[in-house]
This record gives C-alpha cells, sequence and structure tokens, in this order.
C-alpha cells in the first residue's frame, strides 16, 4: 500500500458516520461513509442522491 505524503496538505477534515438498518437490506445491516459536511450528507441520503444502497 502507498503512504501518502508527510505533510500538511494531506490532511482533510471531516467526519466518518455509521449508519444502522433497523430491517437488513439484504447481507446489509451497516452503511459506513465519510463527510466534511453531516447535514449535507445525511440530507443527500434522504433525498435518494446518496449511495445506492441507501
Amino acid at each position: 500500500m502507498t503512504q501518502p505524503p508527510d505533510d500538511a496538505s494531506t490532511v482533510l477534515d471531516g467526519i466518518v458516520y455509521l449508519l444502522h438498518f433497523t430491517r437488513p437490506y439484504k447481507h446489509a445491516k451497516h452503511y459506513t461513509g465519510w463527510t466534511s459536511d453531516l447535514d449535507a450528507r445525511l440530507a443527500e441520503h434522504a433525498a435518494g442522491r446518496g449511495a445506492r444502497l441507501l
């Protein structure tokens, strides 16, 4: 695996989030994602403009 350069320009601020499905979708019980704006990303998921799994 290639390591990123060791400088401040490679640092990304954001949030890793975990969604739990009340009813599993096929094999999936959870979805993980990353975003720099959680409210906006959750709104995208709710509007159907996110991962196909959701």
